[in-house]
């Protein structure tokens, strides 16, 4: 018999190297049908396919093996979910009785309870200062308030010079940036002060910018 060797036949690797099933699948009809083909004369060929056998069964030993591994690993994984809520209920009664009786942060310690430390309420001060910038290619003038700790919010307010009492406009928000169009030629000052549901801290000394 005389074998002429094809380039035009392509084999479909991807969908037997899909998953461990189909690799064994496809290893199982090479064993199945691969010594009964005329290629099996080949000695390469014989060499391939007796070896693709023997590695078949390796690693169908190795998926019943993970199968049954993965089972058992689901079953714990349960038993682990049921018994880490019972722990949970157990936890949340000793807690509350903790919270009951103990009067310090050390009665807790001695039950072994994890105690939160104090919260610490920033107080509520001006913010630090007013940094402006003005960029003339974007015809821009940002406003960047300069917080205090633990503060977020803050009310920025403008006003052309010279200052009067009436002379300062409130900006829209509370945020610590502002992103304005570049005003007109001439100064202008700019104050700002933390803001909080419960009230409004002092504001900053007013810092000043000269637009020409």
């Amino acid at each position: 018999m005389v074998l002429i060797p094809s380039t035009l036949i392509h084999f479909d690797v991807a969908s037997v190297k899909k998953d461990a099933a189909t690799r064994i699948a496809c290893g199982v009809k090479v064993t199945a049908q691969g010594p009964k083909s005329a290629l099996y004369a080949l000695s390469d060929m014989k060499g391939a396919v007796d070896t693709l056998v023997a590695d078949t069964t390796v690693a169908q030993t190795a998926l019943t093996t993970y199968t049954e591994a993965h089972a058992a690993f689901l079953k714990a994984g349960s038993s682990l979910g049921l018994a880490l809520g019972v722990w949970d209920g157990s936890f949340d009664v000793t807690v509350a009785l903790a919270e009951k009786h103990c009067v310090t942060g050390d009665d807790g310690t001695s039950l072994g309870l994890p105690v939160q430390a104090a919260r610490v309420k920033n107080p509520l001060v001006a913010p630090l200062g007013i940094k402006l910038t003005a960029n003339t290619k974007k015809e821009e003038l940002t406003i960047h308030v300069l917080k205090a700790p633990g503060l977020a919010m803050a009310i920025t307010q403008m006003s052309p010079d010279p200052v009067t009492a009436t002379s300062w406009t409130e900006m829209n928000g509370y945020g610590l940036v502002h992103r304005i169009p570049m005003p007109a030629p001439g100064r202008y000052w700019f104050q700002a002060a933390h803001k909080r549901a419960q009230g409004t801290s002092n504001f900053t000394a007013a810092v000043s910018i000269l637009i020409k």
